[in-house]
C-alpha cells in the first residue's frame, strides 16, 4: 500500500529518541551523582578503585569542560580491555595447546595493558555517568560493576602470571587460566551491556528472533469506562495528540520531515504525495499512519524506527480515533479552520541573546552540581535536573532559571525542595510542561503556587506531605494531563475527588492505576 519505502536514513532517526530517552531519565535520577551509594565501600577492590573515588570525588566539585571530554572518550577507550582481554586469551590457548607451561608471555603483555586499559575506560565511564546525571540508574549500575567486577578478576590473573614464574604448582597455572577467561568473559558481558545503552536491548540477537507487530487490546466499548480517567470517546487534542509529541514529531515536524513525513499538523495527517492518505477517517485498514505503526518491527518501514514501538494502548487509541472519523477538533469546539491546520509545536526560533542566556543557565546549574541541557542538538528547549544536588535548594536556584523560563520545559527537583517559597519561584517558570517535585518537603500552600504554569502536562508528587487540600489546586491547572500522586497524604476518597473534578486527568495513586507500561516505569522512577 506504501506508495513510496522509508530508506533507513530517511526513517525515523536516533536523535529524537536518545534525546527523549534522556530527558525522560532526568525524571528518574534520584541518586547520588556518583552513583556509589552505600556500595562505594567495594571499590578499593585490589587497587582498582583509587581512580574511580577520585573521579567520582571530583564530580561533586566544579566540572570544566575537559573533564567532559574525557568522560566522553568512554566509548572509544572501552574496546582496548576488551580486545586485548581476547588476544590474551587466544595466546594462552595457543601455549595450552603447544604444552608450555609457563604463561604465554604476549598473554601476560596483552594482560598488563588491557589493565591499564580498564583503569582508563573506568574513569571516563565514571565521569560520563556523572556529569549527564545518571549515576545509580538501574542499567548503568549492572553495566558498571560487571565490567569492575571483571577487570578486578583479570587483575588477579596477573597476579597468578606473576606466581607462576616462581613457583611450579600445576594449579596456580589452572587458576590463573580460570581467571584470565573468566575476567575476559566478564569484562566481555559488561561491554554488551554497554552496548545496549546505545543500541537498545536485543540488539545483537535481533536479526535472529521472529519479531512480530504489537498486538492492540481492544478498548471497552462506549459506555464502559476504558481507564482510570473514565474516558470513552477518542479525542483528537486529549487523546492522539500527546503520543504523536513524545513520540514522531520530534523527527516529523516542522523543523525535521525525515523521508518527507510530516506529523504536526491537520494537514499533513490527511496526506500528502508521496504516501497518499496517511489517515483516512473511517478505514485504519487504508490509513498508511495506522499500517506504519503496526507492521513487523523487522520491516524497513516499521515506525518508530529507532526506539521502542507504540504500546498496545497507544495503538488502539490512534485506531479508534481514526475510526471514530479522524476529527481534529472536539466537538463543539469554536476555532476557525486555519487553527486546526497550524503546526502542533510552535518554539519561535531563538535570537543570540535567548542562546546566550541558555548558555549561561546551563552552566549555572553545572556549576551548583545539577545538569542541564537542550531538550535536543536543534531544539531551544532545556531540561534541568537538581535531584542531585547537594543539600536543598535555595530560592537563588530556582530564581536563576527566570531568565530561560519560557524556554525550560523540564525541571527535577525531586528530594531536594524543603518549604514552599522555592515552590512559589518554581511557579514563574511558565514554559514548563514537566515537573517533578517528588519527595520535596513542602506543604499544600506549595501546590497553589503552580497554577501559573499555563503549560504544565506532568505533575510528579510523589512521596510529598500533602492531602486533600491540594485537590483543587490540581484539579484548576487547565492543561495537567497527567499527576503522580503516590505515598502523599491523599487518602482514597481524596484520588476519587480529584477524578471527579477532572475525569480526563491521568491520577496514578499505585499500582493498580498504572495501566500504560509507560507511565508505570516513569512514576518509580520517580520514586527510586
Amino acid at each position: 500500500m506504501l506508495s513510496r519505502k522509508l530508506t533507513p536514513e530517511k526513517g525515523m532517526g536516533t536523535e529524537y529518541f536518545s534525546q527523549r530517552t534522556d530527558s525522560k531519565r532526568l525524571n528518574r535520577c534520584g541518586g547520588e551523582a556518583s552513583g556509589i551509594g552505600a556500595r562505594g565501600w567495594t571499590m578499593p577492590v585490589a587497587g582498582l578503585g583509587l581512580p574511580v573515588a577520585w573521579a567520582s570525588t571530583a564530580l561533586g566539585a566544579d566540572v570544566g569542560p575537559w573533564v567532559e571530554v574525557a568522560g566522553r572518550s568512554h566509548p572509544m577507550l572501552v574496546h582496548f580491555p576488551i580486545a586485548l582481554l581476547a588476544a590474551a586469551c587466544l595466546f594462552e590457548v595457543v601455549r595450552v595447546l603447544s604444552g608450555r607451561d609457563k604463561p604465554s608471555p604476549a598473554a601476560v603483555g596483552c594482560l598488563a595493558l588491557a589493565l591499564l586499559g580498564a583503569v582508563g575506560a573506568g574513569v571516563t565511564g565514571w565521569v560520563l555517568a556523572g556529569v549527564e546525571g545518571r549515576g545509580g540508574e538501574p542499567e548503568i549500575e549492572v553495566h558498571r560493576w560487571v565490567a569492575i567486577g571483571g577487570a578486578s578478576i583479570a587483575l588477579l590473573a596477573m597476579i597468578l602470571a606473576a606466581m607462576t614464574w616462581v613457583s611450579a604448582r600445576q594449579t596456580l597455572r589452572r587458576l590463573y587460566v580460570l581467571c584470565l577467561l573468566g575476567g575476559a568473559t566478564a569484562v566481555g558481558v559488561g561491554g554488551h551491556f554497554g552496548g545496549e545503552l546505545v543500541y537498545g536491548k536485543g540488539y545483537v540477537l535481533a536479526p535472529l528472533r521472529k519479531r512480530t507487530a504489537p498486538v492492540a487490546e481492544p478498548l471497552p466499548p462506549a459506555g464502559v469506562e476504558a481507564s482510570a480517567s473514565g474516558m470513552t470517546a477518542i479525542s483528537f487534542e486529549r487523546d492522539v495528540l500527546p503520543i504523536l509529541e513524545r513520540n514522531c514529531i520530534e523527527c516529523h515536524g516542522p523543523k525535521k520531515q525525515k523521508g518527507r513525513l510530516r506529523l504536526d499538523s491537520a494537514n499533513a495527517l490527511r496526506g500528502n504525495e508521496s504516501y497518499g492518505d496517511l489517515v483516512r477517517a473511517g478505514n485504519p485498514a487504508e490509513s498508511v499512519l495506522y499500517e506504519l505503526i503496526t507492521l513487523p518491527p523487522e520491516d524497513e518501514d516499521f515506525m518508530p524506527r529507532d526506539g521502542d514501538p507504540l504500546s498496545a494502548w497507544q495503538i488502539e487509541t490512534i485506531r479508534r480515533w481514526i475510526e471514530g472519523g479522524a476529527q481534529f477538533r472536539d466537538a463543539g469546539a469554536i476555532a476557525e479552520e486555519s487553527k486546526a491546520t497550524e503546526p502542533i509545536v510552535q518554539t519561535p526560533e531563538p535570537s543570540a541573546a535567548d542562546m546566550e542566556a541558555m548558555d549561561l543557565v546551563i552552566a549555572a546549574v553545572r556549576d551548583r552540581g545539577g545538569y542541564a541541557s537542550l531538550l535536543a542538538s536543534d531544539m531551544p528547549e532545556l531540561v534541568v535536573n537538581y535531584s542531585n544536588v547537594e543539600g536543598p535548594l535555595s530560592d537563588q536556584d530556582i530564581a536563576l532559571l527566570g531568565p530561560v523560563g519560557e524556554r525550560l520545559v523540564e525541571l527535577n527537583v525531586g528530594g531536594v525542595i524543603a518549604g514552599d517559597s522555592v515552590v512559589a519561584q518554581v511557579g514563574r517558570l511558565s514554559g514548563l510542561r514537566r515537573l517533578n517535585l517528588s519527595r520535596s518537603q513542602i506543604t499544600d500552600a506549595a501546590i497553589g503556587h503552580l497554577g501559573g504554569l499555563s503549560r504544565l502536562e506532568v505533575l510528579n508528587v510523589y512521596g510529598c506531605p500533602i492531602g486533600a487540600a491540594s485537590i483543587e489546586a490540581i484539579a484548576g491547572m487547565p492543561t495537567l494531563k497527567r499527576v503522580y500522586v503516590w505515598q502523599t497524604g491523599m487518602d482514597d476518597a481524596a484520588v476519587a475527588r480529584l477524578r471527579e473534578l477532572r475525569p480526563e486527568l491521568e491520577v496514578i495513586a499505585g499500582d493498580e492505576d498504572a495501566g500504560e507500561p509507560e507511565a508505570a516505569e516513569e512514576a518509580e522512577g520517580a520514586g527510586e
